[in-house]
């Protein structure tokens, strides 16, 4: 599993012979192109043969060349078909265009100088098969066709690339492997492209070379490592971690520390008590809306004078109930008393409430004014 930033890359599990094979016979799905069998076969083939070697990198890649050249040496392209021009390859597919540079390769018995090539060219075929299965069409042209313009094209910003990626003796099959090549390559382009434009180039030779060169070599090693990647490497997204919460912060006034309320913090600050709490027997316990309030019964008697034969009216009466008609002696139920939020708003209208009182306005609907 290799990292970058914050994605995490997980290698995929390897295909079966016959789930290639039919990945490679789908091709024949493609209206606009019909293959042989004989080409289908030797494609499916060297795909084979470089996925077993991926899975016993152990063995010897020499073994893995003869493979390959064996197949070519069958010639599985027609001889009307190996046409080696421009015109021509662009009227058939990608893969069948690297198939047959392949075989040119092993019919003009050049194989021996250009082994490197030939297992590069059976490395991208394979991933470009692998690209096919992943719904990644754009990815699996990119791979294909850098190789083939580095194969077919006789033009430096082209061919550099075969200068750079080692021979079968220092190559080793594995995906990281062969994914660190690709990622060192693509580096070092980075570092020349970005040293020529800020006018620091590293030698006479990055000197003498054009810009278009440059970002051409770069925009070729770009593709072919993003198109390897996918084939191989499944992202991961690494889950996030919870972030923690802030402490509220204080507040200095004039020296004391005023530390506010947090509404995330659930623990009530309300004390408890063991006070029983009056209960209406048509409301239930914790109906916060009807919750039952505790009522002071003291307007039952009016703190006036008695004396004998003396009879006090009804208004002398009520102007003489001091207290409220309904008082807060108990603390609310129990889901006001632990609910941090539900106590800051009880407290406040209580605020509200007792200054409303102390001007005589009648609009608190709990504790009633004098005046009301």
């Amino acid at each position: 599993m290799t990292q970058n930033g914050e994605v995490v890359y997980k290698q995929r599990e390897w295909f079966s012979a016959q789930e290639l094979t039919d990945i490679v016979n789908l091709l024949n799905d493609d209206e606009e192109f019909t293959y042989q069998e004989a080409v289908l076969a030797a494609i499916s083939a060297i795909v084979i043969s470089i996925n077993d070697s991926y899975i016993h990198p152990n063995e010897p890649i020499q073994y893995l060349l003869e493979c390959i050249v064996q197949i070519l040496r069958r010639e599985p392209v027609a001889h009307r078909h190996m046409q080696i021009s421009k015109s021509a390859l662009a009227k058939k597919p990608l893969i069948m265009q690297l198939l047959i540079l392949m075989q040119d390769i092993v019919v003009r018995r050049q194989q021996e100088r250009s082994r490197k090539q030939l297992l590069w060219l059976a490395i991208s075929m394979y991933t470009g098969v692998l690209l096919m299965q992943h719904s990644t069409k754009t990815h699996s042209d990119n791979i294909l066709m850098q190789f083939k313009q580095a194969q077919f094209s006789g033009s430096p910003r082209r061919t550099w690339i075969w200068r750079e990626l080692p021979d079968f003796p220092q190559l080793t099959m594995d995906a990281e492997c062969i994914l660190s090549i690709f990622t060192t390559l693509l580096q070092l382009q980075q570092v020349t492209f970005a040293s020529l434009n800020n006018g620091h180039a590293i030698n006479v030779k990055e000197l003498e070379e054009n810009e278009s060169e440059l970002k051409a070599k770069l925009g070729q090693i770009d593709k072919i490592t993003a198109a390897y990647q996918i084939a191989h490497y499944l992202k991961i997204k690494k889950p996030k971690k919870p972030k923690k919460p802030k402490k509220p912060r204080e507040i200095k006034t004039n020296n004391i520390k005023v530390k506010p309320i947090s509404l995330a913090d659930q623990r009530p600050f309300y004390q408890p008590h063991n006070e029983p709490t009056p209960h209406c027997w048509d409301t239930p316990r914790d109906d916060i809306e009807n919750s039952s309030t505790s009522v002071d019964v003291s307007f039952l008697a009016a703190d006036t004078e008695i004396y004998e034969g003396l009879t006090t009216s009804f208004e002398e009466t009520i102007d003489h109930y001091d207290e409220p008609y309904i008082s807060y002696k108990g603390l609310p139920k129990p889901l006001i008393k632990q609910s941090v939020p539900l106590q800051t708003i009880d407290l406040s209208l209580q605020q509200n409430y007792m200054s409303q009182r102390n001007l005589a306005l009648s609009s608190n609907t709990r504790v009633l004014s004098l005046a009301g």
